[in-house]
């Protein structure tokens, strides 16, 4: 049987739907060793690709920040991240792994955005964890 443990919960990757999926266990302590051999491609991309403002990554939660100011041009905030983030999302497909869109926020932004949009911001983070 092919599986892994977590936090004490069994998962039979056999009878999944994680089946030929990376899965990332949560809660081992190689699990950070794990997820930077993993994720240090789309590392490499960040850095020599994409070059955003800032980008941090904690395990597989990753916070980019782009200085943009041309984002007008762009119909929608998708339109411009997919633009924008193209070789990490072929990146991503290419490693067969997903993002996950319940846990996305994508959010405009600017210098002069007041307080109350971060504290908005930082709520909106909150209810994704």
């Amino acid at each position: 049987m092919i599986g892994f443990y977590s936090n004490k919960v069994k998962i039979d990757l056999n009878n999944s739907k994680l089946k030929n999926k990376i899965c990332l266990p949560i809660g081992l302590y190689s699990s950070p060793i794990i997820a930077n051999y993993i994720l240090k491609p789309l590392d490499d991309i960040m850095v020599t690709t994409i070059s955003p403002a800032s980008y941090s990554r904690y395990v597989d939660d990753m916070f980019i920040v782009f200085k943009e100011s041309r984002e007008h041009l762009f119909k929608t905030k998708t339109e411009y991240l997919n633009k924008k983030i193209k070789p990490l999302l072929n990146k991503i497909k290419q490693l067969n792994l997903e993002i996950n869109e319940h846990k996305t926020v994508v959010e405009w932004g600017s210098t002069n955005t007041k307080n109350s949009n971060i504290e908005a911001l930082k709520k909106k983070l909150d209810e994704k964890m």
